[in-house]
């Protein structure tokens, strides 16, 4: 048993060890100031291309501020980054996306662990058929009384009946951060039936956060 124990604790170390060194290979200062000198010379000859840089940006700026797995993060954060993801989109496909964003509540002084909602949108882009006018793609974020609803509704696209590899191991991953960190305040459930995908989460932050802090 304490082999095995062992053995599990030194895999997870080098776990952590090869995602820190992959994040090293990356400069966040070095990619930013980049990013930055390239808008600045792609705006004089397009400004479309400089927002889809910009939008870049940020939405990397955000990923690499949110690598911890049980940090909290603004969930204003979280809905901004969605925000970009669908602007940055848009603008690729001429505003032809058929995308409805809809967001209920006041998100202000509110946590949740990073990347976790925009995990689920980010998927929606991979797989989703986003080109039918009369089945609209549906993203809910709601907050009412400290209780998050996180809603997704699409057509699944004619060349994606089946979720890559990559995106399965992205939505474990989010499953087990969820259970992780809330344990039994939340309720997941993930639907895939007759080519349609939902997705339907419920975080109970308020009962969460008196678990923390009392």
């Amino acid at each position: 048993m304490k082999s095995e124990s062992r053995k599990i604790l030194l895999e997870k170390d080098l776990l952590a060890t090869h995602n820190s060194l992959l994040r090293a290979q990356i400069n966040p200062h070095l990619l930013f100031n980049t990013l930055n000198y390239i808008y600045n010379t792609v705006y004089k000859s397009s400004e479309e291309a400089a927002e889809v840089i910009m939008l870049l940006s940020e939405i990397t700026h955000y990923s690499f501020k949110s690598t911890g797995s049980n940090e909290t993060v603004s969930l204003k954060d979280e809905i901004v980054a969605i925000e970009n993801l669908i602007k940055l989109n848009q603008i690729r496909f001429n505003n032809k996306l058929c995308i409805e964003l809809i967001l209920k509540g006041d998100f202000e002084g509110i946590k949740i662990i990073p990347l976790v909602l925009l995990t689920f949108v980010e998927n929606i882009f991979k797989y989703a058929n986003l080109s039918d006018r009369d089945f609209p793609v549906q993203i809910y974020v709601g907050l009412d009384n400290g209780s998050l609803s996180f809603y997704t509704i699409n057509k699944i696209g004619r060349t994606h009946s089946m979720p890559h590899n990559n995106s399965k191991l992205g939505l474990v991953n989010v499953k087990n951060r969820l259970e992780n960190q809330y344990k039994r305040q939340y309720d997941l459930t993930i639907n895939n039936r007759d080519g349609i995908f939902s997705i339907d989460l419920n975080i109970n932050l308020h009962e969460h956060n008196k678990v923390l802090y009392n």
